[in-house]
């Protein structure tokens, strides 16, 4: 702290020293108390300057404490906030003077001084969404689980980051992608339109809500995973092993369900429509009122009926509204 004080403190010294010596003072004898109160009411009669170099005075000594402190990030910053002090200032200096010539410069330097650190700044947010990203695609457990925890904080999960992206392979069990309240009592849900975790481990892994439209998910293990709710139109699961997982309301329509493991799956009032659930394991799984059409591909030997499961196709207009005003959070409605 002290050497801090002092570096400030040399600094403006030298500041001062230097800008009393350059400044055009009267040159008469200062012997006397009237050379001094003249040289007062120079300053006095020039507040602009007074203001003009106190603002560099203060900026140097600012920059100098950054540096000692070891804020590098911040100095860019404090010099384009100075430059531009010191050219709004220097812009109320008469016509002809130093200061006043070099003023519209200094606003041109901490204009262009901001734009640069406000590119800098995004592109560092950039990279850093890039390697959180990566990291989500770690096989190590500890490591993707706190690049979930880091993309929830940035909100990255919420903002279409991760449409798209390619992290499979990862360790994601026991990952929370469910859809975070905000202060203001909203809920936002994980936007993963497209994303590639094929063959990811996602045991336990909470996607309650979450928009997985079009994602590669073949071969992912989703034991126990919850998925209710969520809209997974299109999305391959092929031989994904789905055992014991909570999928009520979920929307699967023209999903490809191929030899996936069902068992003891909980596919209530989910949207099974023009699903493809060939050689799939249904082994005590719960499909009751879950909804299917024609275009469904159900196992050999399956009887989705029995099992609980309603063909939309055999339903009349009455029977569809009757069931609509029964099951409002049915799949079918995402």
């Amino acid at each position: 702290m002290w050497l801090d004080i002092a570096i400030a403190t040399s600094l403006i010294v030298w500041v001062v020293g230097g800008l009393v010596a350059l400044n055009p003072l009267p040159k008469e004898s200062t012997r006397d108390m009237k050379d001094y109160l003249n040289k007062i009411k120079h300053w006095v009669d020039r507040p602009w300057e007074i203001a003009f170099y106190a603002i560099l005075v203060l900026s140097i000594a600012t920059i100098g404490l950054l540096y000692t402190a070891g804020r590098v990030d911040s100095l860019v910053i404090v010099g384009g906030v100075t430059a531009m002090l010191a050219g709004i200032v220097g812009r109320q200096a008469p016509e002809g003077t130093l200061v006043r010539e070099i003023a519209p410069e200094l606003i041109g330097i901490a204009i262009g001084v901001v734009a640069i650190d406000q590119l800098y700044q995004i592109r560092l947010e950039q990279q850093d969404k890039k390697a959180i990203i990566r990291q989500i695609g770690s096989r190590s457990n500890d490591f993707a689980l706190e690049a979930i925890r880091l993309s929830r904080e940035q909100w990255l999960l919420f903002d279409g980051s991760l449409r798209g992206a390619s992290i499979g392979a990862a360790n994601l069990k026991g990952a929370d992608f469910a859809p975070i309240s905000l202060e203001t009592g909203g809920l936002w849900e994980a936007s993963l339109e497209g994303i590639d975790l094929g063959m990811a481990n996602l045991q336990g892994a909470n996607f309650m809500d979450a928009n997985l439209q079009g994602a590669f998910l073949a071969g992912a293990n989703l034991e126990g995973a919850y998925l209710v709710g969520a809209n997974l139109p299109h999305v391959n699961l092929w031989e994904a092993n789905l055992k014991g997982s909570y999928l009520m309301q979920a929307n699967f329509e023209g999903a490809d369900l191929g030899s996936c493991n069902f068992e003891g799956a909980d596919l209530s009032e989910s949207n099974l429509m023009g699903a493809f659930l060939g050689s799939s394991n249904l082994n005590n799984a719960d499909l009751q009122n879950a909804v299917y059409n024609n275009g469904t591909a159900w196992p050999s030997n399956f009887d989705p009926t029995q099992a609980g499961a309603v063909n939309w196709d055999e339903l009349s207009l009455h029977e569809r509204e009757e069931w609509k005003a029964r099951y409002p959070y049915s799949g079918i409605f995402k």
